[in-house]
């Protein structure tokens, strides 16, 4: 999220993020679920860029899941495009998706009322797009409940990152350095605001606990609404003496 804010400082436009689709265009859902799959499918695949022109359609930059997992296909759609990968602890990484974008137990279950829950706050497929958008960075057969594969995962995606993408193409960056990097990688003027430090594992969890009260009314209303349906049937059952 600090490199989203920083961005969005640097160009003046919004910056596509994770929190960009759950707040304003779960209809980028199923497009997402359309790319990564056919990514898995076939890393090589060429996606069709008029898919991530209607997707980026008033975004000058892009940051986080699921675009990162798409990485490869961008920087061959934008050739001209720089790619920023953003550094940390693994084991500081794990901790924040645990407790928010990539639980030991998924956010939603299969049940009517989860999906109901999960189209009501963060649209409908995101369980599964969200999933493809970490078997891809993390690996396809990677066990999402084992830290140590998802760590490997995690670190191995770095990696690859940082051979593929050519030199002079690519900044290695640690929010912690702030402006000075950045701004001289994209060939821009530092600003005089200071750099945005963003607790984005905070702000995240903030974000799931709506969704967790949407869920938790939806289940109490089904309660109350089965208790009521069932006192009804018997007062009618019973004006009707069937007793």
């Amino acid at each position: 999220m600090s490199l989203k804010m920083a961005l969005e400082i640097l160009y003046g436009k919004p910056c596509y993020h994770m929190a960009e689709l759950i707040g304003g265009h779960p209809e980028h859902i199923p497009i997402w679920t359309k790319i990564l799959n056919s990514i898995l499918e076939n890393p090589d695949e060429k996606i069709a860029p008029e898919l991530f022109s209607h997707i980026f359609q008033g975004y000058r930059t892009c940051t986080d899941q699921p675009g990162s997992s798409a990485y490869r296909q961008l920087m061959e759609t934008y050739p001209e495009a720089k790619v920023v990968l953003t550094i940390r602890s693994p084991e500081s990484w794990l901790q924040s998706v645990r407790e928010t974008v990539f639980p030991l137990k998924p956010l939603f279950g299969n049940g009517f009322f989860d999906r109901l829950a999960q189209r009501l706050t963060v649209g409908q497929g995101f369980n599964k797009m969200a999933d493809l958008s970490f078997r891809l960075k993390l690996g396809a057969t990677v066990d999402r409940t084992n830290d140590e594969q998802v760590l490997r995962g995690f670190v191995e995606h770095n990696e690859e990152v940082k051979r593929v993408v050519q030199k002079g193409r690519l900044l290695v960056f640690d929010v912690k350095e702030g402006w000075g990097p950045l701004c001289r990688f994209l060939n821009l003027p530092i600003p005089q605001q200071p750099f945005p430090q963003v607790n984005e594992r905070k702000a995240m969890i903030a974000r799931l606990r709506k969704v967790k009260v949407v869920q938790a009314v939806l289940k109490y209303t089904t309660y109350v609404l089965g208790g009521l349906l069932i006192a009804s049937l018997f007062q009618f059952l019973c004006s009707h003496k069937v007793f």
